[in-house]
């Protein structure tokens, strides 16, 4: 069974990837001759914990998966840690966008609050849609080449915070 998502527009025009708008930008300088100063004894290296977690959208980018070229979003969620707000932590995946991996990009879409009917002018713009929303993620730890990876296997709408 074939399942597609109608994105509108024409559909004999050719997906190019996302356009780097910091490309056309001037680019940075560096004074690669400088000094260094980092202490690298302060990063902590911790896995996000097994279990659900609040997310907010920071970043999401249409691309070509990497095994079968199809459509795919890209999409980093910054957790919310209220315990330790200074420890920044992300978690990422990705949004199949044809094929078998739909069913996952319909429960994560759903629990971001979009509609079931996806219909976007590009694959950037509904990238560009998911910015900023919010959800919980179950976050589950998978080995990968010798080490402990975090993997996102499923969502659900954020749970508004109880006032008493």
């Amino acid at each position: 069974m074939s399942q597609e998502l109608s994105f509108g527009g024409d559909e004999s025009e050719e997906y190019e990837g996302p356009q780097d708008a910091a490309s056309e930008e001037a680019p940075v300088e560096f004074d690669l001759m400088g000094p260094v100063s980092i202490n690298l004894g302060e990063v902590r290296d911790e896995p996000v914990g097994v279990g659900w977690h609040s997310v907010e959208i920071e970043r999401a980018e249409a691309k070509l998966s990497a095994g079968q070229g199809l459509p795919s979003i890209f999409v980093m969620g910054r957790i919310d840690d209220e315990s330790d707000p200074e420890f920044r932590r992300t978690v990422v995946w990705n949004l199949m966008l044809q094929g078998d991996g739909l069913l996952f990009t319909k429960r994560c879409c759903s629990a971001l609050g979009m509609s079931e009917q996806l219909n976007y002018p590009s694959y950037q713009e509904m990238a560009d849609d998911l910015v900023s929303r919010s959800c919980e993620v179950l976050v589950k730890h998978r080995p990968y080449q010798g080490e402990l990876r975090t993997n996102v296997s499923n969502w659900r709408p954020s749970t508004p915070a109880l006032v008493f």
